[in-house]
């Protein structure tokens, strides 16, 4: 995540739209090579401020809605 001032939390998401894995705050990258980020197979990447999945109570096989 470089050029990322603050952590983020990363919300891995399914084809179906349902919450397969989240990486909580996860730190900016301070140096090359930044690291990858592994998860369950997925399709979306939703990255959010660090801490707010945990505020919002989001969790794995939450489902995602769409407007």
């Amino acid at each position: 995540m470089k050029s990322t001032l603050l952590p983020l939390d990363m919300i891995f998401i399914s084809a179906d739209l349902a919450v397969v894995e989240i990486k909580a705050n996860v730190q900016p990258c301070k140096e090359d090579p930044c690291p990858t980020y592994e998860s369950r197979p997925a399709k979306y990447v939703l990255e959010i401020n660090g801490g707010v999945a945990e505020e919002k109570n989001i969790r794995v096989g939450d489902k995602i809605m769409l407007k």
